[in-house]
């Protein structure tokens, strides 16, 4: 059997980038129970009907399941997942419970599910909106190659009893028009809930786009004249100054690339602790095209 390997990409505040290895036993980040903590992922797993031979969907399910799992999070977001994909999962990962419907309604087309912890998490409300003029329905706006979503949810911590929503997204590849939009409407649903918002997703666009720098920045909510809240990249939060040079997708290769565009950011509410890429592997074989993204948020 080949040697499994785990590695985390971590950035310090030297500046230095360096990789951990440990044995496959062995597990990222805080043991749930520990303490209050809120650990939240973004992982886009590729959609299943890709051709991609060695790398089909078959070859690499259980490396998600493996990858899941050692991530240890209190919630993960995917992309691209068919509802295929998410039968599988959901037989394998019990511990965890997912919200979200595919892009094309039901279980149609690619989801963008969130799924959390059944035992750390409740679930109070959830739903699914479209990047278009039309956010309520199936559709797409904006000059986008395909419908995009965003799966939300409102969650109750029960250790903490601290309420919060988590956005998970997945931008258009293409159109930087429909990007644009989508982070004016971002800020605009957020300004609904009086409450910390975790966004997290696969945004097609890298860290210091001016689609990203735009949630960065207090914006004008079209609703009841509420202002959407700003939010933050965790990763330059953590290390300012350190180069932002360690990429996301990587198409199987398990090089990183040079800009990240699977994100985790916070606004009020949360403070970030930790930020890893995860590079799980097994002698060379990746769960996905893209590593995931992994975050450890305090209460403020």
């Amino acid at each position: 059997m080949k040697k499994r390997v785990l590695m985390i990409c971590a950035l310090v505040l030297s500046g230095a980038v360096f990789a951990l290895s440990a044995g496959a036993q062995g597990a990222v980040g805080n043991v749930p129970g520990q303490n209050d903590d809120l650990v939240v992922s973004s992982f886009n797993i590729r959609y299943g009907t890709a051709k991609d031979g060695k790398n089909r969907w078959d070859k690499r399910r259980d490396l998600v399941v493996e990858t899941v799992r050692l991530m240890n999070a209190d919630l993960v977001g995917m992309q691209e997942a068919m509802h295929f994909q998410l039968e599988f999962l959901d037989g394998e990962l019990n511990e965890y419970a997912r919200i979200g419907i595919g892009r094309e309604g039901g279980n149609d087309g690619e989801f963008s599910p969130v799924w959390y912890r059944k035992d750390r998490l409740e679930l109070l409300d959830s739903g699914t909106f479209w990047y278009s003029d039309t956010p309520e329905a199936v559709s797409k706006s904006w000059d986008a190659n395909w419908e995009r979503i965003c799966t939300w949810g409102r969650f109750r911590d029960r250790r903490s009893q601290n309420e919060f929503v988590i956005f998970n997204s997945h931008w258009d590849h293409i159109s930087q028009f429909s990007r644009t939009n989508s982070s004016a409407l971002l800020h605009s649903r957020a300004a609904e809930f009086d409450l910390p918002v975790v966004l997290i997703g696969d945004f097609n666009t890298w860290a210091g786009s001016d689609e990203i720098v735009a949630l960065s920045k207090p914006f004008p909510a079209a609703r009841e004249g509420k202002s959407g809240s700003a939010w933050s990249d965790v990763f330059p939060v953590l290390f300012p100054g350190v180069c932002d040079c360690v990429g996301t997708f990587h198409g199987f290769r398990g090089k990183s690339g040079s800009r990240r565009i699977d994100l985790v950011l916070i606004n009020k509410g949360f403070a970030p602790l930790d930020y890893q890429t995860v590079m799980y592997n097994h002698g060379g074989r990746y769960p996905s095209d893209h590593f995931p993204v992994r975050a450890r948020l305090g209460w403020m």
